[in-house]
């Protein structure tokens, strides 16, 4: 997470324009280290994006019990923001990016 924030620092130095994002992981019941990380928009709190870190696995991007965990992230942000964000799979060897189809995320999405 600290390295994460240290790029949204850089990030911002270049373009104030740009909401101020920062990171903060998230506490795990199974686990001694966070494997739920939120961004959020430093001056409303407001989630933008979940990441959920998982052990590599063959199985894990096909698992309909990690894109429903996913959904319930990306759904609780929905009900504190009033807005959907987008949701990031990762193994850190691999990653996937999902969000709510017509939720004004497709837009963002596709731009480069």
């Amino acid at each position: 997470v600290k390295y994460v924030n240290w790029v949204f620092e850089k990030s911002n130095e270049r373009q104030s324009n740009r909401p101020k994002l920062v990171a903060r992981p998230e506490a795990s019941l199974f686990s001694n280290k966070p494997d739920h990380i939120v961004v959020y928009d430093d001056a409303t709190s407001l989630p933008v994006l979940n990441v959920e870190v998982k052990k590599e696995n063959k199985k894990v991007f096909e698992a309909p019990k990690v894109d429903g965990q996913l959904l319930n992230y990306i759904m609780m942000g929905k009900l504190t923001s009033g807005s959907y964000g987008f949701g990031i799979l990762t193994t850190f060897n691999r990653s996937k990016v999902v969000w709510i189809n017509n939720s004004g995320c497709d837009e963002l999405a596709q731009t480069k």
